[in-house]
This record gives C-alpha cells, sequence and structure tokens, in this order.
C-alpha cells in the first residue's frame, strides 16, 4: 500500500509543478481540495484558500487513503509552490552549457552534425528565458554563447549577412513577451519544427545524452514539440552542408509532393494559336470529330515523346499566326543549337548615376526595344530604344521594387512597397488599374509567358496569380515561411516557381494553387530563380554566391555551380 501512495504522491506532485509552470492556480487549488482536506487551523493556508477560490465540496475528499491525505497536506503546508523559478533559470542555461561542452567534447566523426542541434536549441532556450520575464539573464545568455553562431558582432548592414545571423540580428532586440509576440523571426520557430538530419548513431548519441540527467529535460522537451529529427544513413562532415541541410523544411513533405506528376513539357503551338484560314478553322465541325475532342478532353494531360504536353490544364488565351512577341512553329526550327564554339548573343544595358535616383528594377521587352525601370521616388520611366524618347510616370504610394513587360510592349506591370500592383499602357503614359490584395510591400511581378494572367509576390508570404481583366487574384498560393523575393513563370503558363528567403524555391500549380514541388534548403536567402526553355530544369540562386540546378519532373538537385563571391540577384 505505501508504495502505491508514493506513485500517487509522485503524480500529484508532477501534476501540482505543472499547474504552476502554467500558471493554472485554480487548477492547482482544486486539485489539492480534491486530493486531501485543508486544514484550516493552519492560518497561511486558511489565508491562502480564502484569497484565491471559493469553498468547495470535500466530501470525496474524505475518502481517500489517511497516508496519502497527509503527505499532500505536508506538501501544502511546507509551502510547495513547484520548482523554484532561479533553479530553473539556473537549469536551463547549465542545460545548454553542458550540452556544448558535450559536443566539442565529441568525437570529430559526429562532432559537426551534432553541433548543428545547438543552434535550435540556442535559439528556444533564448526564447524562453524571455517568455518566463528573465529578459536580463536571456540578454546575457545572447551575448555569451550567440557569438559562435554569428561570427563576431553583428553588422547593421543586413547585406553582408548570413540567413542565420540575420535570424540573430531580428532576434537581438526582443526584451519582453510582447516583443516576441511581434517578432516574425521568433514566431518562425515557435510555429514551425526546426529540421535536423543525424545519422543512425549520432542519433543515439544525442538522445543518450539529453535523458541521462533528468536537468535537460527543459531541452529534451524542446526537441520534441520544436525539432523534427530525420535519421540520415550518412555522417555529414561538412559544416556548410549540414547547416545547408537544416531548416524549416519538412522532408516527408518534400518527398510526397514527388509523388505527384508534373506537366514539364512544352505547349505545342495548336494550343495557344489560333487556325489561319477559315478552312482550318471549320474543319472538325461533324459530330464525329467533336466527339473525339470530349474523349481527348477527359483523358489527363501527359508529357509526350517530343517534349510538349498533350493539353494545358490553364485555359490559354489565343493568337492569330503573326502576333507581336508570340513565337512561331517555325521559329524553333531555326534556332541555332548552343556549344562552345556557338554562344547565345546577350543584349545589355547600363544605367549610369543611377545612386542618387535609386535604381530598383530594370525591365526589357522580348524584342529588347522598351525598356522600363522602376524608381525609389515611387516612379517608373520608360525608354524607347529605337529612338532614345523617356518618360517618367508616377503613380505608386512607395518605391517601385519590380516591372513586367507585357508581349505587345503596350502595356507594363508595377509593384510597390505600397501593396499594389499596376498596370500601365506605355502609349498613353498612364496607370490603367491598381491591382490591391497584397497586405504588405510586392517585392516582384511578372507577366505570364503569353500575357493574360501574372503573378506577384511580396512580404505576406504568398504568392497570387491574376488576370489583367480582374482586381481579384485568381490563386493564393501560400506556404513559404518568408518573403516571397522572386518568381518565374514555367514556359507551359501551367505552374510559377518562387523563390523565398526561407531558402526554399517552390513550383505550384496554377490550377489548384496547390505546391507541387520544394526544391532547397539552399545556403541562405534564394533571391532569384529561373526555368529552362524546354521546362524540365529550375535553377535557384542566392546568397552565398551557389547556383543550383534541380530537375523539376525528379525534384533532385543535378548540379551546383561555384564562383560569384556575393549574392546571385
Amino acid at each position: 500500500m505505501s508504495g502505491e501512495v508514493r506513485s500517487s504522491a509522485e503524480a500529484i506532485r508532477a501534476l501540482l509543478e505543472h499547474f504552476r509552470q502554467k500558471g493554472f492556480k485554480r487548477a492547482e487549488l482544486a486539485l489539492l481540495h480534491e486530493s486531501a482536506p485543508i486544514d484550516d487551523s493552519d492560518p497561511n493556508i486558511a489565508k491562502s484558500n480564502s484569497q484565491q477560490l471559493e469553498p468547495i465540496d470535500t466530501s470525496v475528499s474524505q475518502q481517500i487513503d489517511e497516508e496519502l491525505r497527509k503527505v499532500i497536506l505536508l506538501m501544502n503546508r511546507s509551502g510547495y509552490s513547484g520548482p523554484d523559478p532561479r533553479i530553473e533559470l539556473h537549469r536551463m542555461e547549465s542545460a545548454y552549457s553542458d550540452l556544448r561542452d558535450w559536443i566539442d567534447g565529441s568525437l570529430d566523426l559526429y562532432k559537426t552534425e551534432l553541433h548543428a542541434v545547438l543552434y535550435p536549441m540556442f535559439i528556444h532556450t533564448f526564447l524562453e528565458l524571455v517568455r518566463r520575464g528573465f529578459s536580463d539573464h536571456a540578454r546575457a545568455f545572447f551575448d555569451r554563447f550567440g557569438t559562435e553562431f554569428r561570427g563576431g558582432e553583428l553588422e547593421q548592414d543586413n547585406n553582408q549577412l548570413s540567413s542565420r545571423q540575420k535570424e540573430l540580428f531580428s532576434i537581438a532586440g526582443i526584451s519582453s513577451y510582447q516583443h516576441l509576440l511581434e517578432n516574425e523571426t521568433a514566431l518562425l520557430f515557435l510555429k514551425n519544427r526546426y529540421e535536423l538530419y543525424l545519422s543512425p548513431y549520432a542519433f543515439e548519441l544525442f538522445l543518450g545524452f539529453m535523458t541521462d540527467d533528468s536537468s535537460r529535460m527543459f531541452m529534451l522537451r524542446t526537441v520534441n514539440e520544436r525539432c523534427r529529427i530525420e535519421r540520415t544513413s550518412d555522417v555529414s562532415s561538412s559544416s556548410s552542408d549540414v547547416h545547408q541541410r537544416g531548416g524549416f523544411l519538412a522532408e516527408s513533405e518534400r518527398n510526397g509532393m514527388l509523388k505527384k506528376d508534373v506537366l514539364w513539357g512544352r505547349l505545342k503551338p495548336t494550343q495557344y494559336l489560333l487556325p489561319d484560314t477559315i478552312e482550318e478553322n471549320a474543319k472538325g465541325a461533324g459530330d464525329g470529330d467533336d466527339m473525339e475532342e470530349d474523349e481527348e478532353a477527359q483523358k489527363p494531360p501527359v508529357v509526350e515523346a517530343d517534349g510538349t504536353i498533350s493539353a494545358s490544364h490553364v485555359p490559354l488565351p489565343k493568337f492569330r499566326i503573326g502576333a507581336k512577341g508570340i513565337e512561331m512553329p517555325d521559329d524553333l526550327k531555326e534556332r541555332v543549337a548552343l556549344s562552345s564554339s556557338n554562344l547565345p548573343s546577350i543584349l545589355c544595358h547600363t544605367f549610369a548615376n543611377t545612386s542618387g535616383c535609386g535604381l530598383n528594377s530594370v525591365s526589357v521587352s522580348k524584342d529588347g526595344s522598351v525598356v522600363v525601370g522602376g524608381f525609389q521616388d515611387s516612379s517608373l520611366r520608360f525608354w524607347d530604344c529605337k529612338s532614345g524618347a523617356s518618360t517618367t510616370c508616377v503613380g505608386h504610394q512607395g518605391p517601385v521594387y519590380s516591372t513586367s513587360i507585357a508581349l505587345d510592349n503596350k502595356h507594363a506591370l508595377s509593384s510597390s512597397e505600397d501593396g499594389t500592383i499596376r498596370l500601365w499602357n506605355l502609349e498613353l503614359k498612364t496607370d490603367l488599374v491598381a491591382y490591391r490584395g497584397h497586405n504588405y510591400p510586392v517585392w516582384c511581378v511578372s507577366f505570364s509567358p503569353l500575357g493574360y494572367y501574372f503573378a506577384s509576390g511580396g512580404h505576406d508570404r504568398s504568392c497570387r496569380v491574376w488576370c489583367t481583366e480582374r482586381t481579384v487574384p485568381l490563386r493564393i498560393m501560400s506556404g513559404h515561411l518568408a518573403d516571397v523575393d522572386s518568381l518565374t513563370w514555367h514556359p507551359n503558363c501551367n505552374y510559377v516557381a518562387t523563390a523565398s528567403s526561407d531558402r526554399t524555391a517552390r513550383l505550384w500549380d496554377v490550377r489548384t494553387g496547390d505546391c507541387v514541388r520544394i526544391f532547397g534548403l539552399l545556403n541562405g536567402a534564394v533571391t532569384s530563380v529561373a526555368i529552362s526553355n524546354d521546362g524540365s530544369r529550375l535553377a535557384m540562386g542566392g546568397e552565398g554566391g551557389v547556383i543550383d540546378e534541380w530537375s523539376i519532373a525528379a525534384g533532385t538537385k543535378i548540379q551546383s555551380f561555384h564562383g560569384h563571391s556575393g549574392t546571385v540577384w
């Protein structure tokens, strides 16, 4: 009987500790009342009872074993109030320090991948100290242990900081619980699981250390609630590789998307060109032909042997043969194969003396005849490359960050810090419509390869697909954990690729609005993304100067290109 009593007492003691940590005062006192009658002869207990809780019927408590009643009463009389906050503070700091020292003393074979665990543990320990009101200790903890992650003192110039340094720079100013709730980086860590990769033996070593001492319970709980550990077959020995693989990306989510088929092929000319003659337009008007077309429409689109898709998911605009800016079937045949002796030609435009006016964005038309620039003073400037004439237009209420020119060279789009996208008529030199939907600055905007549709991305972490005829978005793609910094359309107009500061690029299905591929993680924010002309490959670049090439169909990395010393824009 005494063993059962001790077990029950320990369970109740654990519940009381949990209630006091969470601040559930009424639940705590209710448990004490239900577990044992309160001895009102003790003035401290009587006072506490009268101030904090209404009188409760204690008839059920009378049935509790006498020895258990004495244990609970003793806990109450002795002023048991859970762990002392100062003791908890010391435990949290000591647990992190012990983990750090243990990893530094580990075998070199596993030290690198184990060291990746320290970063999320450091962030969550700092945030927990702030949450519990230990602001001064949190600042001391940050200054003491944060140096190894930020590589020295944090600089103010964000262009010179890595993604990890930017995260540290963002949370460095948190000094209260209210600051924590308003900080985007802190919420990113608190609302998402940090992905970690450990080899099986390193995982066993880490788990053994965490469970070896009960004082490390906070760290173990953090790993369980805030992290996701993926066990890999290989042992990572490169610190850059470990940093690149760790982050807010679920490997299971990415692998699940690989089961979705992607129509990566090109469009057939018949899918966007109108028949050239009346005879061709009237061809296939019989009932039998209509039936065949209906059967063809019911078949799921596929990528055919010639690299084209059998049908498009998305309704496409139709053009007559010879329409300006539309690629004809004969154009494909006249292309010259690229080689070391046949390099592609490049048209470059140089803008001089732009430091004073703040040139943020430049777009060049497909035929190179029109150039559009967006400026910091909220203005746009259009240049006619043939005549050299230029026109300045104003309509936005903030800096213009991105521009895009339509196929007809008569219209252009611009996105701004004011959260709007504007459609401009280059002949009338004025804006025609403002598209509102983003709640924050819009960093990028782009017409689809065939016009009519366009996409935008911004600080609200979403990508939106629009058409020029409507002022509300047709699709909203949400999934990135940080700003959408860049985007591009797939050549067949069925997909949009986005690049984000969360170190990933994503491919979105325009018809459904779903994410069908995740590419990454890059070693830093992804600031640029492009898709090959045949639609089979995607390239992404960003901080660190590395460009990664990916297979869209397989969702796997093909190769990486190194050479840049700065960010790839």
